[in-house]
């Protein structure tokens, strides 16, 4: 594998793991990312622990303002945040509902890749504090999960460069729609679906079918074509499979809602295209500065499907095949889905690593991914406003969308015909002719690209042989990258967004040897580490300057 990011990874186990006891207990003598306090009571054993304790930021998890309340009268707030601002060190309060949610924004701020050998302390029970601790020990891939790897990054840069190169396509810049008469019908792959196929089928003509991905494929097996297809990701096969299932049924009348960032292949095959922007990605910060970018859409293609429909204007919704998980682990897709199979995931018995409820009770196998999907269609359903949401699958309960048995769905037939519908729900999104990618301002980007990496190499060149007898070399290094990083997020957010997922894991599996007791940071083990990390920004410029020479190379030719 020639991925800078792997070798980088490949290169420090294989330098470090020779050193005795290199995977033994972390050191509590080196500053780590966060202390997280679990309770804030009177507020002394927050002085002691900040006393004692090195760290980066403070979180203080109190969900009951009347103790906040309390503690001000008790706790020199003044002299203990001067304290906090002397040693260079940030506190964030989180408080009321929706905990774990505040928990993962202040895990993910900008010391995330000192998160390793974080402190937690629970100050006293609580239910609140409880349940939090409990979902956090579960959830545990949500807060350790370095989202936007820079070779990804840059695919979808490729991909929509040529899509937004092409005319004739509509862009929502916006969420907000009129409102629909008919209901919409949101089809996932879900095994459920096979079971409920026949009631769609039935109200084909009724309502605006809405389908996710490979559940298309299941729709078409039993002549049902979704007025509808939602498409998320950005891989080249997605794009070869739909173009050949486009010649063996009829896409003339398919409108297709995709993320700007897949497979150009993809629009050539239906009626018409409706591009969305994906939020923080670099391409939605290069090609869109006013636009709307939502994380609605994610992190599956039902997710998308769902987003559709609710930002065209659909106010009745009714959910089948989006189970965001399964009652076994060998049939986790419909049976029909298979033909859209661009891997083996549809014969693979999946390994779910936890259950949730089931929408018609009992429990239902998921895993991080599903459940993080689940989370954000109940998030979707409640953004927008008076939505009569309710789901006829048989797989996870969604709490914002009550169950439905598909037997008692009844929807009366109207005058409107879905064409209409969403003939009128185009008519408030905007319609561009020829694309607004300007092939110039790839120039600039690349050029900012490489400036960041290039300070990055300076950083790391910007030690004496003195510095080097000491370990916290590395950490000071460490935050003056990620400083470096975080001042792009302002300069320009593409360029921040680009390396985000890469500089993040770096950065953080570096912190996670300066945390480890036994080894012993000499000039040897220092200057190592520094080789295998200027390499990696080395091979990481060569990569990124020879991708965005091809994007521009491609996006030059498709403009002439």
């Amino acid at each position: 594998n020639d991925s800078p990011l792997v070798t980088f990874l490949e290169k420090m186990e294989n330098k470090l793991m020779t050193y005795p006891d290199a995977s033994s207990t972390f050191d509590p003598s080196k500053s780590v990312g966060f202390l997280f306090v679990f309770g804030l009571g009177l507020g002394f054993h927050i002085e002691f622990l900040a006393k004692v304790l090195k760290f980066r930021c403070l979180v203080i998890i109190e969900p009951h303002d009347q103790i906040l309340l309390h503690n001000l009268h008790v706790m020199d707030w003044e002299t203990f945040g001067k304290g906090l601002t002397d040693r260079g060190q940030d506190i964030i309060f989180i408080r009321g509902e929706n905990l774990f949610d505040q928990f993962l924004d202040a895990a993910h701020s900008k010391n995330y890749p000192f998160l390793g050998g974080s402190y937690l302390y629970s100050h006293y029970d609580m239910p609140e504090l409880t349940e939090l601790m409990s979902e956090i020990s579960k959830k545990t891939a949500f807060i350790f999960a370095a989202l936007g790897w820079t070779e990804d990054q840059l695919q979808m840069f490729r991909n929509s460069s040529i899509n937004l190169s092409s005319p004739g396509f509509y862009l929502q810049e916006t969420l907000s729609n009129s409102i629909r008469t008919l209901p919409a019908i949101v089809v996932g792959a879900g095994p459920s679906l096979d079971k409920n196929i026949e009631t769609i089928k039935r109200y084909q003509d009724d309502a605006v079918i809405i389908s996710s991905s490979s559940s298309i494929s299941a729709l078409l097996a039993n002549n049902i074509t979704p007025h509808i297809h939602c498409a998320l990701e950005n891989i080249e096969s997605l794009g070869m499979v739909l173009e050949n299932l486009s010649k063996k049924h009829d896409f003339s009348n398919i409108t297709l809602f995709a993320s700007f960032t897949v497979n150009e292949r993809a629009a050539a095959c239906f009626k018409r295209t409706v591009y969305f922007f994906r939020r923080d990605i670099a391409a939605s910060h290069f090609f869109s500065k006013g636009g709307i970018h939502t994380e609605l859409a994610e992190p599956l293609t039902g997710n998308t499907a769902l987003l559709c429909a609710l930002s065209f204007g659909f106010k009745e919704v009714y959910l089948f095949g989006l189970d965001f998980g399964a009652r076994t682990s060998e049939i986790h897709h419909s049976q029909h889905s298979v033909e859209f199979a661009y891997n083996d995931d549809y014969s693979t018995p999946f390994e779910f690593e936890t259950s949730v409820p089931g929408n018609f009770g009992g429990t239902v196998n998921n895993g991080w991914l599903l459940e993080f999907s689940r989370i954000r269609a109940n998030l979707a359903i409640e953004y927008f406003e008076n939505v009569v949401a309710r789901n006829c699958s048989d797989g996870a309960y969604i709490p914002s969308a009550p169950p439905l048995d598909h037997n008692s769905l009844a929807i009366p037939h109207s005058s409107t015909t879905p064409e209409k519908e969403i003939d009128a729900a185009l008519l408030n999104l905007t319609y561009c002719e020829k694309g607004p990618f300007k092939v110039e301002r790839l120039s600039q980007f690349q050029k900012d690209c490489q400036n960041f990496l290039d300070t990055c190499i300076n950083i790391t060149k910007a030690t004496g042989t003195e510095d080097l007898m000491s370990g916290l070399i590395i950490n000071s290094i460490c935050e003056k990258i990620i400083e470096e990083h975080n001042l792009w997020a302002e300069k320009e957010p593409a360029v921040h967004s680009l390396f985000k997922g890469d500089i993040q894991t770096v950065i953080s599996t570096i912190h996670h040897y300066t945390l480890i007791k036994t080894i012993k940071f000499d000039t040897k083990v220092i200057s190592e580490i520094f080789y295998v990390l200027e390499n990696y920004l080395r091979k990481l410029g060569e990569l990124v300057e020879a991708r965005i020479n091809l994007i521009i190379e491609t996006s030059t030719r498709t403009n002439r």
